[in-house]
């Protein structure tokens, strides 16, 4: 029931806009699905407490995930066009939290959080970039995917060396933005040729 109502996906607006939205789709979503497994605990037990308690415990639960989104990879935003045209996955873009630094991204599950810098060339190679890693794990799958960041940060070739060895995913998600802008950014500013 709870993935036939959906996920939050944003609007159009500022971050405290789109979080107020994110926790009051969350509590309307937990109210709902906790107020159907309460009537059928209720129903099944006889008492009208579990009714109560089933929303309760659904809005809790739906609430806190929201607030822990926030709080981790920050509010929603929709991209503007002027960052150029992004591939569908069914993706949330997240502004980022305080965690974060300045352009810094990361692709978790549907969520891409990146932290904007306001350099236009920059923040549409970011978005690119962590829409590329959408694509990968499209392609591969969320296991696979996360198995192999993981082995190509920490093992081999570790963390800075992955964007631009030939094979990893790092470098697959820079090839991507590249096919898309023309350009890239690595450790040594922006590219307008691939290797």
């Amino acid at each position: 029931m709870s993935a036939a109502i959906g996920g939050f996906i944003g609007i159009v607006g500022g971050s405290l806009k789109n979080a107020m939205c994110e926790l009051g789709h969350s509590i309307l979503k937990g109210l709902t699905v906790g107020l159907i497994g309460g009537a059928m605990m209720a129903a099944a037990e006889q008492d009208a407490v579990y009714l109560w308690e089933g929303v309760l415990i659904g809005v809790a639960l739906t609430m806190g995930m929201a607030g822990l989104r926030i709080v981790v990879l920050g509010a929603t935003f929709i991209p503007d066009t002027k960052y150029g045209a992004l591939e569908g996955f069914a993706q949330v873009y997240r502004r980022g939290s305080v965690f974060m630094r300045n352009g810094s991204g990361i692709t978790l599950g549907r969520h891409v959080a990146v932290k904007r810098t306001g350099n236009l060339h920059y923040d549409r190679y970011l978005l690119q970039h962590e829409t590329g890693h959408l694509a990968q794990i499209s392609d591969v799958g969320v296991v696979e995917f996360y198995g192999r960041i993981v082995k190509e940060y920490v093992i081999k070739p570790g963390f800075r060396a992955s964007y631009h060895t030939p094979g990893t995913l790092e470098y697959g998600a820079n090839y991507y933005a590249f096919q898309r802008l023309g350009y890239y950014y690595s450790g040594m500013g922006i590219r307008n040729a691939f290797p």
